[in-house]
């Protein structure tokens, strides 16, 4: 019974850092996805890529950032005005992206 405790306090103890660890991992794979919809779904006519290639995503261990890199393309932030490929992109896997988050959290939970 005492072991039983400990190992429960132990992996309480854990908690903060396995779910950091795992929301790392899972904002990686939205980020991935993200930046993947927004290059493939969009009204602009690539001509050189370097729009599509200023589609970028960073991720922590607590969100994901996606933008568009004004260095690659200076004109980026204009084409998003008429086309927000990006932020369209962000509103189609919003539904996934809290499935994933949840089903990270959910995966956390059950091992403790």
């Amino acid at each position: 019974m005492a072991d039983d405790i400990l190992s429960l306090a132990e992996k309480l103890m854990r908690l903060p850092d396995d779910i950091r660890a795992q929301l790392r991992d899972t904002f990686s794979v939205i980020s991935t996805k993200i930046v993947q919809r927004a290059s493939s779904v969009h009204k602009y006519v690539s001509r050189t890529g370097r729009l599509t290639s200023s589609i970028k995503a960073d991720y922590t261990d607590t969100g994901v950032e996606a933008y568009l890199d004004t260095g690659v393309a200076k004109y980026a932030q204009y084409v998003h005005a008429d086309d927000p490929f990006l932020t369209n992109a962000f509103d189609t896997l919003q539904p996934q992206i809290d499935a994933e988050i949840n089903r990270a959290l959910d995966k956390v939970l059950s091992e403790v």
